[in-house]
């Protein structure tokens, strides 16, 4: 289904070519409101009568707009670009973590925690890595 903007049409009388006292009329068409705004790659104005919306709902709508199973905000949003994700496959688990814990740090809560749980991992490692032979 095509979202065509509608027009509203005028009707405009005009005399015709061999005639000074018959006139037929033309429909004109000039664009609404919703058209205009199409074209200017704006939403449709919203009927009346809605209830309007509030800070809250409008805060809760961004948060939910990420999408926060494959790509959580708080991994895709470093300046760079890149997902965390990205980087800490090719490592393994123990400084993965770390890495990711480091990364997000701060972004989904207590920056404090995250880097409680980056040392934790790192330790792991460490103690990991004096087992080795």
């Amino acid at each position: 289904m095509t979202n065509t903007p509608r027009a509203t049409p005028i009707s405009t009388p005009r005399p015709l070519a061999n005639s000074e006292t018959q006139s037929i009329p033309i429909v004109e068409t000039r664009p609404t409101g919703d058209a205009i705004r199409s074209s200017l790659g704006l939403p449709p104005k919203l009927p009346p009568g809605l209830p309007p919306v509030s800070k809250a709902e409008v805060d809760e709508w961004v948060k939910l707009a990420h999408d926060p199973v494959d790509h959580p905000s708080h991994y895709t949003g470093h300046p760079s670009g890149v997902e965390c994700i990205q980087i800490t496959e090719h490592m393994n688990f123990n400084v993965g973590n770390a890495v990711k814990y480091l990364w997000r740090a701060g972004a989904k809560g207590d920056a404090t925690e995250d880097l409680r749980k980056a040392a934790w991992y790192i330790e792991r490692e460490l103690k990991r890595l004096d087992q080795l032979p």
